[in-house]
């Protein structure tokens, strides 16, 4: 988990990172971690093509709130 980008654990059931890799998602997974909420923009340099569907099938839930991460930019 700590070489997920700027992984910061805030209580064992919540963490914050920037853009997983898909390996690194599946190390999300068997982390016990539930929800992937993705703030990211759609175009982000680094975005993962049908991250929802790489997510998905790992068991977790998907949710992606583009337009709270386009408040920050």
């Amino acid at each position: 988990m700590e070489h997920i980008l700027n992984y910061h654990p805030v209580s064992p059931l919540l963490a914050s990172s920037g853009q997983p890799t898909v390996e690194q998602f599946r190390h999300i997974a068997d982390h016990g971690y539930k929800v992937v909420i993705n703030l990211a923009l759609v175009d982000s340099s680094n975005a993962i093509d049908h991250e929802d569907a790489v997510v998905t099938r790992l068991g977790l839930t998907y949710l992606h709130l583009p337009e709270i991460g386009r408040a920050h930019v």
